[in-house]
């Protein structure tokens, strides 16, 4: 998206990033995840895998959101019989295509950046009770080295009088997905202020 909006601003009115606005090539954020990842969240049973269904279940017990059917269908592989099999490749990945290094002041069309603040995981994370004692202090480090990373990147985004940053405080990163009302709203309102 920043791409394009470096190349082809006069072709967009304005994007909209959710939760997306970051600099993924930035090797502090490798550097994170190496040294911080985040726990994992419970694994999928045989029967939670047995269906689209059953899948978009194991989602809203374990992270909090139910996936549209259209995404599952499109990112997942489905056997015949409607069980889960595995991711589907990434295409664009297959491509051997560098993700670019966003420059900001050169996306010529506004831009609104909505972020999820990476809250502390024991306020929304789904599966935080179900950790032992060592995993939640795992997710406690990560959290400590995410959060100062997120920050700098929404203040780098939202250095430019074009962009707005609107952070929403105690939501994770799909927050679109599980809000999608108040998501909305933050979109309509900043395409009205255009």
């Amino acid at each position: 998206m920043a791409r394009f909006g470096e190349k082809y601003g006069g072709r967009c009115t304005a994007l909209v990033y959710l939760d997306a606005g970051y600099d993924y090539t930035d090797p502090a954020l490798e550097k994170i995840f190496e040294t911080n990842r985040p726990p994992a969240g419970p694994p999928m049973r045989s029967a939670d895998s047995a269906s689209i269904d059953a899948v978009r279940e194991w989602y809203a017990r374990t992270q909090g959101i139910r996936p549209p059917m259209s995404a599952l269908r499109a990112s997942r592989l489905w056997g015949s019989d409607g069980r889960l099999i595995g991711q589907r490749p990434n295409l664009v990945d297959s491509w051997n295509v560098p993700t670019p290094t966003p420059h900001w002041e050169r996306v010529a069309c506004p831009s609104l950046g909505i972020y999820a603040l990476p809250t502390p995981y024991e306020q929304w994370l789904p599966y935080w009770s179900s950790l032992d004692s060592l995993q939640q202090a795992q997710a406690r480090a990560y959290y400590a080295a995410f959060a100062p990373w997120t920050k700098k990147n929404r203040d780098a985004f939202g250095r430019f009088p074009r962009n707005r940053v609107v952070a929403l405080p105690n939501v994770g990163h799909y927050f679109f997905l599980k809000e999608p009302d108040e998501t909305a709203q933050v979109i309509n309102a900043f395409v009205d202020s255009l």
